[in-house]
């Protein structure tokens, strides 16, 4: 946001009969922010989109690990969560008793998609 020095100072230049782009030159600013001053001097600032956070999955999860170890420190809890994954993912698959190629398969992805993380949680 531009302080309102300068919000006067493009309105003063238009009102002299200087277009938006000799005005953005002048003061150093995009064409688009002079535009968006010139329609509205006192615009509200930009909104964001509130985005899920990656680990809103596991937040039950984690939750659980944590009550159950209340003194364990985060990369132990970080293990203990991909554990409990794992193990939650191949009840599911209902290949509790042994493992299939599929598994093998998977295990193979998940560790090297563990190994591409670099630094997270190990």
């Amino acid at each position: 946001m531009i302080d309102k020095r300068t919000v006067f100072e493009i309105h003063r230049l238009k009102n002299a009969g200087m277009s938006n782009r000799v005005i953005a030159g002048e003061l150093q600013l995009n064409r688009e922010t002079v535009s968006r001053y010139l329609k509205d001097p006192n615009p509200l600032p930009m909104q964001r989109k509130e985005k899920p956070s990656k680990l809103d999955p596991y937040r039950d999860l984690a939750g659980q690990i944590i009550e159950e170890h209340p003194a364990v420190k985060a990369r132990l809890s970080c293990r203990l969560s991909r554990q409990k994954a794992l193990m939650a993912r191949s009840l599911l698959s209902g290949n509790c008793c042994g493992n299939s190629g599929a598994d093998r398969a998977d295990g193979k992805r998940l560790s090297e998609w563990n190994r591409n993380r670099a630094g997270r949680c190990r």
